[in-house]
C-alpha cells in the first residue's frame, strides 16, 4: 500500500492499493455478477480515501489509470463530480488539474518503483 496527498487538498491523505482482478470485481460489484470480459483497471473509494489499482497494469496503462483515478479525487474534493460542464468549464478545470495530476502520478509511480525494487531485493537475497 502506498500513501499520497490528494492533488486537490494536501490535508487529505489517500491510500493506493493493488488488487487482483477478482478482488477488484468483489469491491466494485459486491454481490452482483460482473459483465463477461469486464476488466476493472481502477476504483476510487471516496469514503475510505482509497484508490484500488489492478495489479496487472504496467507502463502507460498504469500511469493512465492512476491519472484517471486522481482526476476522480480532484473533482470529488472540489465538489465538481456531479455537474455537467461546457467546453470552457472543462478546459478551466483541466488547466488547473492537469499539472497537479501529472506531478502526483509521477510521485506515485516513483513510490511504486521503490516498493517493487525493495520486494525484488528481498526475494533475491
Amino acid at each position: 500500500m502506498i500513501t499520497f496527498m490528494s492533488p486537490a487538498n494536501p490535508k487529505s491523505i489517500w491510500k493506493l492499493c493493488f488488487k487482483n482482478g477478482k478482488e477488484m470485481n468483489d469491491i466494485f460489484y459486491e454481490d452482483a455478477k460482473p459483465e463477461e470480459g469486464q476488466t476493472l483497471f481502477g476504483l476510487t473509494d471516496y469514503l475510505a480515501l482509497k484508490v484500488y489499482i489492478n495489479e496487472d497494469l504496467e507502463g502507460f496503462l498504469l500511469k493512465k489509470t492512476i491519472r484517471h483515478e486522481l482526476m476522480h479525487i480532484y473533482l470529488w474534493e472540489n465538489e465538481k463530480n456531479n455537474s455537467l460542464y461546457n467546453d470552457d468549464e472543462v478546459c478551466e478545470i483541466m488547466c488547473i488539474a492537469a499539472p497537479l495530476i501529472c506531478n502526483k502520478t509521477d510521485e506515485i509511480i516513483s513510490k511504486i518503483k521503490k516498493e517493487r525494487r525493495r520486494k525484488y531485493e528481498k526475494l533475491t537475497k
